[in-house]
């Protein structure tokens, strides 16, 4: 493709960026900053069309870009990913107000990148298996049931209620609890599991039954099959981003399918940094209209998350991607420093 070409082809993603309308060889005339005839202009959009960049979406309307046109945009243009001084103390400000609880944080993140951007925010947790442990407790609530706070290092907190079979004082619960934070307090989920179970294993009879009782407990709360949250905001943005009604509620109950959303966000986790993914999903239809535009989040040593926006094909990646950099940034350098 050469030069002319390329010119013409960014020109037309640009303004059908801009005003959601097929784009004109008279339009592009106006546009372009080379000297090229209306009819250079119309042989181009042919070729271009022929070759998949471009489609026409009713006879004698203007063309408007394909998902190739997109990809084409993406890989060659410069993105200038500095944000003015005013966006990045706003984000920093937000954020550091919800220091504290991940779970807070990650809330007021998806908020940011929507209101930011005007697309539909999505945050991913943390997998459990991939976050350390800082500590547990239980809370007796009666004979059957213990109420479980796990903390991790990151300041992620979950509560859950486990079921156990043997009648349990609170005096016992706050040894197990010590047992766990004191051996096991900095290690990995994963590992604290197995490594129960290993030791449970190994000589039953070693071991005395209190901490026999912690590991039957502890196995329990660390149950890492719990599901993880999904932090959604802007869905309204669907409606303004979107066109037909059928479209809009597709998309909608796409956004319900928490796990294929999950799913498609953890795509990211394979290869840190930020990511634009145009047409995502070949499952899901509804999804194909789409891009999201998602980055890593996490600790020094690991992702621990996905942060991102899901608009349609034709969003201004330009504003969008440097807005998802830096608070995925942000969100890192607040967890690291907790």
């Amino acid at each position: 493709m050469d030069d002319r070409i390329k010119t013409v082809l960014r020109t037309l993603i640009r303004n059908f960026i801009d005003s959601a309308e097929p784009v004109g060889s008279r339009t592009l005339s106006r546009l372009l900053d080379i000297d090229l005839s209306p009819a250079t202009i119309r042989n181009i959009m042919a070729d271009l069309t022929e070759y998949g960049f471009l489609e026409q979406p009713y006879p004698s309307a203007g063309r408007i870009p394909t998902e190739k046109s997109y990809r084409f945009f993406l890989d060659t243009c410069e993105l200038d990913m500095e944000l003015s001084e005013k966006t990045r103390e706003g984000i920093e400000q937000r954020l550091m107000k919800k220091k504290g609880g991940l779970n807070h944080m990650l809330e007021e993140a998806t908020r940011i990148i929507s209101n930011e951007t005007t697309f539909t925010g999505l945050v991913s947790s943390p997998r459990l298996s991939e976050a350390r442990m800082r500590r547990v407790d239980f809370l007796r609530i009666d004979e059957s049931r213990v109420y479980v706070v796990l903390i991790t290092i990151s300041n992620m907190i979950h509560n859950r209620i486990i079921e156990v079979s043997e009648e349990l004082s609170q005096d016992f619960l706050d040894q197990v609890s010590g047992v766990l934070n004191e051996q096991f307090s900095g290690s990995l989920l994963s590992e604290v599991r197995s490594r129960m179970v290993e030791s449970l294993m190994k000589d039953k009879d070693a071991y005395e039954e209190m901490l026999a009782q912690a590991v039957r407990v502890g196995k329990k709360a660390l149950d890492l099959t719990e599901e993880r949250e999904l932090y959604v905001d802007g869905h309204f943005h669907m409606v303004e981003g979107f066109s037909g009604m059928d479209s809009i509620r597709k998309l909608l109950m796409a956004l319900e399918e928490k796990m294929t959303i999950i799913e498609l966000l953890d795509q990211t986790l394979t290869t840190p940094g930020l990511r634009v993914r145009i047409s995502p999903s070949l499952a899901n239809m509804a999804l194909q209209e789409c891009s999201v535009v998602a980055s890593t989040y996490g600790g020094k040593d690991r992702a621990l998350g996905t942060i991102g926006i899901m608009g349609p094909l034709r969003m201004d990646y330009q504003r969008v991607i440097p807005v998802v950099d830096y608070t995925a940034r942000m969100l890192t350098e607040m967890i690291c420093n907790q």
